[in-house]
């Protein structure tokens, strides 16, 4: 990829710009792709960086929220094809943890959002919040037996 600046292969964190970032958001579907079946235009959608294809083992295990498919994208590019849908002036513009939510469009998997009620009185908090809020759900969840380890 030309002008992409990385660091060494396999680290976690690469640098790549120029991208959009923001890694979450509420919106409305403006548009959707040719094999998009549970979206249509004018629904209401929160977007997530960790999306769900509901088929690989850890969607299907009923114990992970890690999706093997739509993981964590690191690269820039969106999950389906390695591409990027931003560019300017012919030049890319890469994805922020697939979501980059700091722009007034942007184009995600469907994997990654999720359908609202744009009648739900909701305020989009961020994930520090959300954080909190699955850790609590964890703890609820637990099975006996389960070992929880807590970090501090």
């Amino acid at each position: 990829m030309d002008g992409v600046k990385r660091l060494t292969p396999g680290a976690f964190w690469q640098a790549i710009f120029p991208r959009i970032f923001g890694h979450e958001a509420s919106g409305i579907v403006e548009s959707v792709g040719q094999r998009v079946t549970e979206f249509k235009e004018g629904d209401h959608v929160l977007t997530g960086f960790i999306g769900e294809c509901m088929s690989c083992r850890q969607c299907t295990s009923g114990k992970s929220n890690t999706c093997q498919v739509l993981g964590l994208e690191r690269m820039g590019l969106m999950h389906s094809d390695q591409k990027t849908r931003f560019s300017v002036k012919g030049k890319p513009v890469y994805h922020y943890c697939a979501v980059s939510s700091f722009s007034e469009y942007t184009v995600v998997h469907s994997g990654c959002a999720v359908k609202i009620s744009p009648l739900a009185p909701l305020c989009l908090l961020s994930c520090g919040v959300a954080a909190c809020k699955c850790f609590s759900c964890l703890l609820l969840v637990l099975k006996l037996g389960n070992r929880l380890m807590e970090f501090q």
